[in-house]
């Protein structure tokens, strides 16, 4: 930043006059005691505009050591119908505690947000519920499975027990290790049946199985699972969540990845939130750029794989030498046969031309040749 623009202004200050310059959507709130910024919300003119296209899903999560003040970014990600995301909003956050992500969501009232997706932090999902009542909550699953699988590693291990005035080898321990592995994969596997469920009565079946049969014998491990993961399951298990619009967007993946894209831009954790604002101001022209790119792909490549897919189903498996036994009798006859094209048209889908060659008597298989080069090689068909 250099000083020659500041002038008399303050940090703060030039950073407002920036956002103002640029048409930045913003809102800042000080704290009234030490009239210092406690919040700092702000968008790009043309994430709303994206946000007024697709305000579907919003995605959610916080990243760290980007600025020398040690303000949590708290970024706000959407998704494209390319499949893309897009930047929403950002945050610059004094805490991450109830009174700030009140604020933050507040700002995100007015928009037509339908499902937002975050990590089981208690804080942000209690104010997510208040503030936003009517907006559909889905979790990350990809981070309750991890903490699933930490406390499946540490409760549900069978210790080797030594035989009297024996020490357990290594040979066992390796063994008992062994063990161990397989049986967390198949708690894990029972896990993800249950994640998985489709319909609530197929969530009932998987649960009851992997309570009662897979992790019977560790009663601990189940009672973690009973109290702490099992009463959000309406918020990350497919039976529930497939209820909302959410684009498939179901952990908070997305918006982790942007994370690191970020920090690629900002190269520094010791930046002061105006040169921040700057590098995310270029990653967000960059964005926008290779989403609209994205949308121009999406018009110009046709997608082939539904016009050999129709053909397929429709000539699979049948024999081709009744048609030309009854249809091939002349050259003339050939020329004008719609059969012959049905055929082909076949034959050029499935490739299977060097196929039929191979059983035609050989005074017909010039005038395939001929038709084959027509409409599969010439594209006539």
């Amino acid at each position: 930043m250099a000083q020659g623009e500041i002038e008399d202004k303050t940090e703060l200050q030039y950073l407002i006059i920036k956002l103002e310059k640029h048409q930045y959507v913003y809102f800042a709130r000080a704290n009234r005691e030490e009239t210092s910024l406690e919040d700092l919300f702000f968008a790009h003119p043309d994430s709303i505009d994206m946000l007024n296209t697709f305000p579907t899903v919003f995605v959610m999560d916080s990243t760290y050591k980007i600025n020398t003040y040690r303000m949590p970014l708290f970024e706000i990600v959407g998704v494209t119908s390319t499949k893309m995301t897009y930047s929403v909003a950002f945050a610059f956050l004094s805490f991450e505690r109830e009174n700030n992500f009140i604020w933050t969501l507040e700002m995100l009232v007015g928009l037509l947000t339908k499902v937002i997706v975050t990590n089981r932090d208690p804080t942000l999902m209690k104010f997510v519920a208040e503030v936003l009542p009517k907006t559909d909550h889905v979790l990350c699953y990809f981070h309750i499975e991890k903490n699933v699988k930490s406390r499946c590693i540490t409760d549900c291990r069978v210790k080797v027990k030594p035989s009297k005035g024996k020490v357990v080898d290594k040979d066992a321990k390796e063994a008992d290790d062994d063990k161990h592995c397989e049986l967390v994969k198949k708690i894990m596997r029972a896990w993800r049946d249950v994640v998985n469920s489709p319909k609530e009565d197929s969530f009932a079946i998987a649960w009851l199985t992997f309570k009662d049969e897979v992790c019977g014998p560790f009663p601990l491990f189940v009672k973690y699972v009973e109290e702490t993961v099992f009463p959000l399951k309406k918020h990350f298990v497919r039976a529930w969540t497939n209820k909302y619009l959410h684009l498939g967007c179901r952990t908070t993946n997305i918006v982790e990845s942007d994370h690191a894209q970020l920090k690629r831009y900002l190269r520094s954790s010791l930046g002061d939130l105006t040169s921040c604002w700057d590098e995310i101001d270029k990653m967000l022209k960059t964005q926008f750029d290779e989403i609209q790119e994205s949308f121009g792909r999406s018009i110009a490549v046709m997608v082939h794989k539904y016009r050999k897919k129709n053909y397929s189903r429709s000539w699979r498996g049948m024999s081709l030498r009744p048609f030309w036994v009854s249809s091939m009798k002349n050259l003339n006859a050939l020329r004008d046969s719609a059969l012959l094209k049905k055929i082909a048209v076949v034959c050029k889908w499935q490739r299977s031309g060097s196929l039929v060659l191979a059983f035609l008597p050989r005074r017909e298989r010039k005038n395939f040749l001929f038709f084959w080069m027509k409409y599969t090689l010439i594209g006539e068909c």
